[in-house]
């Protein structure tokens, strides 16, 4: 494993992560819940579902440059 990272590196992934959990939420909701639909997720926890789908995507990308996740070289 390597243990020099390139400093960029989290930071894009960070990127990956935050746009791929707001993008959804603020340009393309109505699409989002109509996948939701497609594969059988009820009416009712549609919304709830993409959510925390959402979420889920904001927190990894928080996390990947949070200082106490990562071991930094000293």
């Amino acid at each position: 494993m390597q243990k020099n990272i390139p400093i960029y590196l989290p930071y894009s992934l960070a990127g990956l992560w935050l746009w791929s959990g707001i993008q959804p939420l603020v340009c393309m909701p109505e699409a989002s819940l109509a996948l939701l639909a497609e594969v059988g997720i009820p009416k009712g926890v549609r919304w709830p579902v993409f959510l925390a789908a959402s979420g889920w995507d904001v927190l990894f990308g928080l996390l990947s440059i949070w200082p106490l996740t990562r071991a930094r070289p000293q």
